[in-house]
């Protein structure tokens, strides 16, 4: 009962203040102009994603007794929410995203190691000395994937929704209270944005939204691979589970090394930098 409380209080919370939020934007001029590549002929409120951000948190502050348990999750995803509304107000450089987004990576691979004493990959354990590399590489990549799927309307968001209800499956399965808990307030939160993001869209993701959603999917699906009994975070699932970007990213990737492109250049869809 109290996870249907969660998932609909998250859903109508987020379809009551994206309205007012996307007021918001559009007087402060926080919008996407049309023009270039982008298929949108009028400008569009971003950064609508924070939305989402502030549900979970408040959602996980309200719910998960022992604060402590989350709080580098919180610090973590707030730095990455921070980063991502500069990012979207003002614009960031390559280099700074890319420093700040390996501090909040350090950050949740910290949080993790405390449920596993090593990490292996397709059934290889990794040596010690590679584990943080490989971890290092699998969340800061991933989370750019799934900024990078951001390209059409509902498109990031939908497959949040697809990801989010698969772990939530297994999380129910597992009888995990946590991963229950935040799966149904993402999938509240999420849906309840849907409403607005989807075709034809009246707010954007942003940078903010889609960031956190990676971070948020890349956390829950590392969790959900945990084996307590082994102790052992194998990334098999989460790399299998979350695919579909992680190989477009690496294929627009080759392909723009080999064309002699800049292969960090932010794009707005990863289907058409190539």
């Amino acid at each position: 009962m109290t996870y249907l409380l969660v998932f609909f209080t998250s859903l109508i919370t987020t379809i009551f203040l994206t309205p007012f939020f996307i007021d918001f934007l559009n007087k402060t001029k926080i919008v996407d102009q049309p023009g270039g590549r982008k298929i949108h002929t009028k400008a569009i409120p971003r950064m609508g994603g924070l939305i989402i951000f502030f549900i979970v948190i408040v959602m996980l502050n309200a719910f998960v007794e022992d604060f402590d348990s989350i709080k580098l999750i919180v610090i973590s995803a707030t730095i990455l929410a921070f980063s991502g509304i500069i990012d979207d107000v003002l614009g960031l450089d390559n280099f700074i995203k890319f420093v700040v987004q390996n501090i909040y990576a350090i950050i949740l691979i910290y949080y993790l190691e405390q449920h596993y004493t090593y990490v292996k990959v397709f059934g290889i354990m990794l040596n010690s000395q590679w584990d943080y590399l490989i971890l290092l590489l699998f969340i800061v990549g991933t989370i750019n994937s799934i900024n990078f799927l951001d390209g059409l309307d509902g498109l990031a968001s939908g497959f949040s929704i697809l990801i989010s209800s698969v772990l939530l499956a297994l999380a129910i399965r597992k009888n995990d209270v946590f991963l229950i808990l935040f799966n149904v307030t993402l999938l509240g939160s999420t849906i309840g944005f849907l409403r607005f993001n989807a075709f034809p869209a009246r707010v954007f993701l942003g940078d903010t939204g889609s960031l956190i959603l990676g971070f948020f999917l890349v956390l829950l699906s590392s969790l959900t691979a945990i084996n307590y009994h082994e102790s052992a975070l194998d990334l098999t699932f989460p790399i299998i589970l979350l695919g579909v970007p992680i190989i477009d990213t690496i294929k627009v990737f080759v392909i723009r090394i080999i064309k002699k492109r800049d292969p960090l250049l932010v794009i707005q869809s990863i289907s058409t930098i190539y």
